[in-house]
């Protein structure tokens, strides 16, 4: 909201407090008692309670608390009630106490106006698909799980995964539209995943051996447990990617992605046992 309403809702907070500490207003009511001006006092703090109050209701029915809970109509209706609720009291020192309380919290609170209460509604909804997606893409950063023989190891973040492929680039372009596909919300994205990371084995192992069929790249493979592994993962990702007519899960996405990233490195890492002159 504008620093001028703001200011509105807690300007009462701080008005009262220079007029009503309480050392000061001993003295000033025993002056004024002596000397008959008490009651005119008494009458301009009233009237200048009453306006600061009408004041913060018309900024408070225009504005609202934000919570992740909150609907498009907002909150104004509690906001003034609580305000009324403050100023209901029968003597003025408390009125402007319980008012003062209340308009400091309130001051201090994720204000929004209610008009801009869809757009800000419309951002957090946005924020959170983002985040969520995210949150789905690193589980496949975490390679830590993997087989004997690859590469096992939690990448921070998933561009950090991504830079290992940095050599490849055509690789690297084929499995960061994996990982987009797994995190979206297509219906067909995790097949596409899937798929995606079965044409990244073979387009790496085409660059390394200069061989076009996979069953060709996995008999350069000396050892023979890691060839059985990488011949299952095809399998896997030919069985349940875009073109295998089966339905992938969410367990399949996460196990083909992770053990496709450390097939790859795994390749890399063993390129001039696979025929690589890079």
């Amino acid at each position: 909201m504008k620093p001028r309403d703001r200011k509105v809702v807690g300007q009462f907070g701080r008005a009262a407090a220079r007029e009503l500490s309480l050392p000061p207003l001993a003295q000033t009511v025993s002056g004024l008692f002596f000397d008959g001006k008490l009651k005119e006092r008494q009458a301009e703090l009233e009237a200048r309670c009453n306006a600061l109050y009408t004041q913060a209701r018309s900024v408070l029915g225009q504005v609202s608390v934000y919570k992740p809970s909150i609907k498009i109509g907002g909150n104004s209706a509690e906001l003034v009630r609580q305000l009324a609720k403050a100023n209901d009291g029968v003597k003025l020192l408390t009125r402007i106490r319980n008012l003062n309380r209340v308009l400091r919290r309130l001051s201090e609170a994720d204000l929004v106006y209610n008009a801009h209460i869809p757009a800000r509604i419309k951002e957090e909804q946005i924020r959170t698909w983002h985040e969520e997606r995210e949150r789905r893409a690193l589980r496949y950063v975490d390679l830590s799980d993997l087989p004997p023989g690859f590469v096992s190891i939690k990448f921070p973040n998933r561009e950090a995964l991504l830079s290992r492929l940095g050599g490849y680039p055509a690789v690297r372009e084929i499995m960061e539209g994996a990982i987009h596909a797994a995190s979206g919300d297509a219906p067909d994205g995790r097949q596409q995943a899937l798929g995606s990371c079965r044409r990244a084995l073979e387009a790496l192992g085409r660059e390394l051996t200069g061989k076009g069929d996979w069953r060709e790249i996995v008999l350069r493979v000396a050892d023979p447990d890691v060839g059985a592994l990488l011949r299952k993962l095809y399998s896997l990702l030919s069985a349940k990617g875009a073109h295998g007519g089966k339905r992938a899960s969410e367990a399949d996405v996460e196990l083909g992605m992770q053990q496709t990233f450390g097939a790859l490195f795994w390749m890399i890492e063993h390129r001039t046992s696979l025929g690589s002159r890079r």
